[in-house]
């Protein structure tokens, strides 16, 4: 094993920092090393962290300018997610990441970063103000809604922290022991039929398009063709945009409210304030 010294930036923080490791060690061990490196801005355990190699096609790694400019998008770049693997089997050898630097990269922030970093995203814990009413971001709970229940938390924290590109044929596969709407009998993957990018996109247009003003969409179709799991998509790609989403499933007869903030399971006639928001998703895959 020889010592290595990687560029890493932590995605959605500013500035870089490096990590001296041996190369023979395992991605499980740079997490580690990665996280005891940075205490206050990682609370999570070490296991949980995406790291994502930003080696691009040629050979080429993304730089501190880069990285200064910020990176949202992580499409295209290789996810180290085997925790077992040692490094030099995942272009993390003393001779992938070899480099003499120069005065003149220095000057002009061209040194490499390696891997970059993705945090998962922490619910907060929900308040209670003098009158005793449970709020979460202004949001009033009443008591026939479930607020963070632990398998709808880490559905929603999943789609949050997902960077599976969606394209045809790709495959979106939720973590071990976490299934959709946090209930088993959904399954934990989702296949991205060709459709369903395309789709996608006609929505997006038609929804924001204040010419025609059309803010409501019916999608139609056979049994079995992927309606309901175009509906899964729908909220994996809203969750990245941080939308709030009202999701009501007529086969388990309830709502949930999705956010960035918390997440919440009640009866269909609940949120109904959250619903008269213009901003707010409202989807209901009909049986």
């Amino acid at each position: 094993m020889v010592k290595i010294s990687l560029g890493c930036a932590i995605v959605g923080h500013a500035g870089t920092f490096d990590v001296t490791i041996d190369d023979g060690e395992r991605v499980s061990v740079l997490k580690k090393v990665i996280k005891e490196k940075n205490p206050a801005t990682i609370t999570c355990d070490a296991k949980d962290l995406q790291l994502f190699l930003t080696k691009m096609e040629g050979g080429t790694w993304l730089t501190e300018a880069d990285v200064k400019k910020g990176v949202e998008d992580l499409t295209g770049l290789k996810l180290l997610d085997v925790a077992g693997v040692p490094l030099n089997l995942v272009d993390l050898s003393e001779k992938d990441v070899r480099l003499q630097l120069t005065k003149k990269a220095v000057k002009a922030k061209t040194t490499p970063v390696h891997v970059l970093v993705v945090v998962p995203e922490e619910l907060p814990k929900p308040h209670e103000p003098r009158d005793r009413q449970l709020v979460v971001g202004n949001i009033p709970i009443s008591q026939s809604m479930s607020l963070n229940p632990p398998a709808l938390v880490a559905f929603w924290k999943a789609f949050l922290n997902d960077r599976t590109e969606v394209k045809a044929d790709a495959l979106i596969e939720l973590p071990r022991d976490t299934y959709l709407l946090g209930t088993s009998t959904l399954g934990s993957r989702i296949y991205i039929r060709h459709c369903y990018p395309e789709l996608w996109k006609l929505c997006q247009q038609m929804i924001h398009d204040k010419a025609t003003n059309t803010p409501h969409l019916v999608i139609l179709g056979n049994p079995g063709i992927g309606k309901t799991f175009f509906g899964f998509v729908i909220l994996l790609l809203l969750a990245r945009a941080g939308a709030t989403v009202v999701y009501e499933s007529g086969l388990l007869k309830q709502r949930y409210l999705l956010t960035n903030e918390m997440v919440a399971a009640g009866s269909p006639n609940d949120f109904v304030h959250i619903l008269q928001n213009p901003a707010t998703y409202y989807t209901h895959p009909i049986y």
